[in-house]
């Protein structure tokens, strides 16, 4: 995740480092790195449920707008006297089906 710079840093403890170089901090750093990577990835993996959970949500939502807009469109018509009948049982299908998804 971190362009392998935990690989390269735990490869530098075993070449030929300057005698500067601090092995245990090498070490030290690569296990953050790791540390750090493994908590990103738990957030991210969060968040895309997250964001599943919600998109879902949101799917439902549209899928109950088109219902009313339906009904709406059949009132808001022309026809609306010719196709009342429609709109009613229409709406008595959809309040149905809304009472249904309640605890």
């Amino acid at each position: 995740m971190s362009d392998d710079l935990v690989k390269r840093a735990r490869h530098n403890v075993q070449a030929d480092m300057p005698h500067y170089a601090s092995v245990e901090l090498i070490e030290a750093m690569a296990d953050r790195i790791e540390e750090l990577e493994g908590q990103l990835q738990s957030v991210l993996d969060r968040e895309t449920s997250i964001l599943r959970y919600y998109d879902a949500k949101l799917d439902a939502a549209e899928a109950k707008l088109a219902k009313a807009e339906v009904i709406i469109r059949i009132i808001a018509s022309d026809e609306w006297d010719e196709r009342l009948g429609e709109a009613v049982d229409l709406s008595c299908e959809y309040l149905a089906d809304l009472e249904g998804e309640q605890p």
